[in-house]
């Protein structure tokens, strides 16, 4: 079972290869925590096109080559459809001391993404060992649930004085 660690990652460049659904929920996912993201993926998604439109995202309409390690991004997240493509990025991150996340096998994977519960000035992270998909997303929406109580019992506390 991984160690749950809360980094900074605001100002931090992350490189995505791929553009499929695992992609975009990273993206989405990380952009609320002021990373810098840039994409390689021969084709993207229109969600993925308007965040480029929209200067949150910065997006390579191409292959992915060893070429793009060569800026030192903080991370890289291997999510193309492609298993041996994403454990050759796997490696290559791991020989230059890259944190990587491997999709496609999660014994290649450096960090996880937890399933996030987020209130007011609190951010929670669940995460399992791997075998329970469901039940981590129903422990983070119980989470998300108290989480929104208690801003709506703190609202209530305000606003009664």
């Amino acid at each position: 079972m991984p160690f749950p660690v809360f980094i900074r990652l605001n100002g931090k460049r992350v490189l995505i290869v791929g553009a499929g659904k695992v992609a975009q929920r990273r993206v989405c996912a990380l952009l609320p925590f002021g990373v810098h993201i840039t994409v390689v993926a021969p084709e993207v998604s229109e969600i993925l096109q308007r965040y480029e439109k929209e200067g949150k995202i910065e997006i390579k309409r191409k292959r992915f080559t060893e070429q793009e390690l060569g800026e030192q991004p903080f991370a890289v997240l291997a999510a193309t459809d492609e298993k041996e493509l994403n454990r050759n990025i796997a490696l290559l991150c791991r020989k230059r001391g890259i944190f990587v996340n491997n999709a496609s096998d999660a014994s290649m994977c450096d960090f996880y993404f937890p399933a996030l519960a987020k209130g007011e000035g609190i951010v929670a992270g669940v995460c399992g060992d791997g075998n329970d998909h469901r039940k981590v997303a129903q422990t983070a929406e119980k989470i998300r649930r108290c989480l929104e109580r208690e801003d709506e019992s703190n609202v209530f506390k305000t606003q009664r004085f």
